[in-house]
């Protein structure tokens, strides 16, 4: 499931707000920005660095372009005003599994778990 974030600019000769956010490789993330005058042009700065329709609806690139986190910055522009949106993209956890998942454990005896950690690029630890 796709994650939606919504964030207001307003583009004003005197007001341009930059916004910070957050999400995975492959995400979707939902940018606003309003303006009373010419309509908002959206591009992102950094080659690879994910795309943004003329709606604002950024996808940040996929697990395997990059090493993860990486900082992507997304311009809103209109009337000659631009808006920069930092967009954060790190790999999420995906999956915790706890093994043994249901131990048998004597009085006063003790049992090793491990836990694997798998994320939404496919990364396992332990």
């Amino acid at each position: 499931m796709k994650r939606l974030f919504f964030a207001l600019a307003l583009l004003l000769p005197f007001c341009a707000i930059p916004q910070s956010f957050a999400t995975s490789p492959g995400e979707n993330l939902q940018l606003l920005a309003m303006t009373a005058g010419p309509a908002v042009t959206w591009s992102v700065q950094e080659t690879g660095g994910g795309a943004v329709n003329a709606s604002g609806v950024y996808t940040a690139p996929a697990c395997s372009a990059f090493t993860w986190p990486q900082t992507f910055h997304v311009t809103a522009s209109a009337g000659g005003v631009v808006t920069t949106y930092a967009v954060v993209v790190n790999d999420a956890v995906a999956t915790v599994t706890i093994s043994p998942s249901a131990p048998t454990v004597a009085p006063g005896g003790t049992v090793q778990f491990t836990a694997t950690v798998t994320t939404v690029c496919g990364v396992v630890s332990h």
